[in-house]
Order: structure tokens, then C-alpha cells, then sequence
């Protein structure tokens, strides 16, 4: 087995620091859209028991706050719900394959800092 060239091991190094990247952001977006699907759930449990207490004393408490009240509405719950079953954790699956060496020359691109 030959060795990698320049280009071939800069290659490795910028795809793994990529997908890295990718798993980070996907386990932060799945953390963050269950802890909201739950925010939501309680928010709803919240107003029902407010509900209830406006009819046993007369009151008139608003039951949900306006931002509640608007993600209901635009159906999140039912969205991220259905995203989170439908989806498996840091999908796609791509199986790693060895970057074909620069033809030219086999050397290393030059620094780009949006990727190094």
C-alpha cells in the first residue's frame, strides 16, 4: 500500500474535522428540539391547571404565554416530533473513502481557514 500524499492526508484532516463539525451541530439540534417538544408539553400541562384554577376562583390568568401560544399554532411539537422519529442520530451514515491523490502533483492545496 502506497503512502498518502500531501493532498491525500490534507484531505482526511479537513473531512474529519467536517464531519465532526456536522455530529456536534446534529446532537445540538436534536438536544435542543426535544428539550422544546418537553417545554411545550409542560406549557400545555401548565395550562390546563390554570385553566382549572380560572374556573374554581373566577379568574382570569392567561393560560399560555404569546410565544407558546404562537409555536402551538404553527404546529412544532408536531413537526420536530415527526423529525426526531423519522431521523437517526448523526444520519447520514457515509462510509470514509481515501481521496484520490491530486494528479498534478499529489501536494497539499493551499491554507483556506474556512476549512483548516
Amino acid at each position: 500500500m502506497a503512502a498518502l500524499t500531501g493532498y491525500q492526508r490534507q484531505a482526511k484532516r479537513r473531512i474529519k474535522k467536517a464531519l465532526k463539525r456536522r455530529y456536534s451541530a446534529d446532537f445540538k439540534a436534536r438536544s435542543l428540539a426535544v428539550r422544546l417538544v418537553a417545554a411545550l408539553a409542560d406549557a400545555a400541562a401548565a395550562n390546563t391547571r390554570i385553566v382549572a384554577v380560572n374556573g374554581l376562583y373566577g379568574t382570569t390568568f392567561q393560560g399560555m404565554t404569546t410565544l407558546v401560544q404562537d409555536l402551538n399554532a404553527a404546529g412544532v411539537s408536531a413537526a420536530f416530533g415527526t423529525a426526531l422519529a423519522g431521523s437517526i442520530a448523526g444520519s447520514p451514515g457515509q462510509a470514509y473513502a481515501t481521496p484520490v491523490p491530486n494528479a498534478e502533483t499529489g501536494l497539499e492545496l493551499p491554507p483556506d481557514a474556512a476549512l483548516d
